[in-house]
């Protein structure tokens, strides 16, 4: 049902990247379903923050998909 590796999540940067990116997501979701007098309270910098953020690290989860990842070999796992 899973990969062979899915114990390894936490070892693969594209999950760490894709969980960030989540992150971001679900910040920016929050700030645009808050109330208009809520939102002129909030910095113009936090939106950019979150915006640079969320295609940052959506591009990094990409890139780090494909990137061979040596130490994921060099794993302590025995079930294998």
């Amino acid at each position: 049902m899973f990969v062979p590796y899915v114990k390894e999540w936490k070892r693969i940067w594209s999950i760490r990247f894709n969980i960030l990116t989540g992150g971001f997501g679900a910040m920016a979701l929050a700030y645009s379903q808050m109330p208009d007098g809520w939102k002129s309270v909030v910095p113009h910098w936090v939106i950019a923050v979150l915006s640079i953020g969320t295609i940052l690290s959506a591009g990094a989860s990409a890139v780090s998909a494909v990137i061979d990842q040596p130490a994921l070999g060099k794993s302590n796992d025995t079930s294998k």
